[in-house]
């Protein structure tokens, strides 16, 4: 029987569960891919979450107040890195996105990186997060801690416990990288708190190569 921490009724999560693991079943037989069990189950709960959250921003007055979530600052002292990609997998594209703000929410670094493959979104996402930490230490910003708005890749690095799946290299690797630094922490966040990196990761889409978006010092929020 399934159950929902968020709850979810059980016939519609039912539902959207089914949907997601026939686009599992698409996933295996045309890129030869597949998503974790605990990945689907957690995808439909947000996804009905999401759609309950659209119902109460169109209409306010039945469903109670709506608060967009929104990039949060952090503690003084402290640095926020963010990360995202995009694919197209018809192009056999993907891009990375980084940025880096201090407690006042300006950029103190930001990169974007686009490669001519077509990773998984795990896979991708599991990069950038990479490229996060690398940019992180690199330039010294310290303490800081790590937004992401996938879920499943922050829940396998918070458990340090190595997936059987492809993307256990890219993890192995963060774990090494987060060793010994001074990252304070690995949260998920929703999408829309998270759209500075998104852009960034889009951006990276339109060409091969890395490069340094000259945002250092602007505000940026989202």
């Amino acid at each position: 029987m399934l159950g929902s921490r968020d709850g979810c009724g059980g016939v519609e999560l039912l539902c959207v569960t089914w949907w997601r693991i026939w686009y599992r079943r698409n996933q295996v037989v045309n890129y030869q891919v597949g998503l974790g069990d605990i990945e689907v189950c957690m995808w439909s709960e947000f996804f009905i979450h999401d759609f309950r959250q659209s119902l109460v921003k169109e209409n306010p007055r039945r469903m109670g107040s709506w608060v967009t979530p929104r990039w949060q600052a952090p503690e003084v002292g402290i640095f926020k890195i963010n990360t995202d990609k995009a694919v197209v997998t018809k192009d056999g594209v993907s891009g990375l996105g980084v940025v880096i703000r201090d407690d006042k929410g300006f950029v103190r670094a930001s990169a974007c990186y686009g490669f001519k493959v077509n990773y998984h979104p795990q896979i991708a996402e599991a990069l950038a997060i990479y490229k996060g930490i690398l940019l992180t230490v690199n330039t010294g910003l310290l303490p800081a801690m790590l937004e992401s708005d996938a879920l499943t890749v922050v829940n396998v690095i918070r458990s340090q416990v190595l997936p059987s799946a492809d993307e256990v290299v890219v993890i192995s690797d963060i774990l090494c990288a987060i060793n010994g630094t001074n990252i304070l922490s690995m949260n998920f966040v929703l999408r829309v708190a998270n759209m500075v990196a998104h852009g960034l990761a889009k951006l990276a889409l339109s060409y091969v190569g890395g490069r340094l978006p000259d945002l250092s010092g602007k505000p940026c929020v989202g």
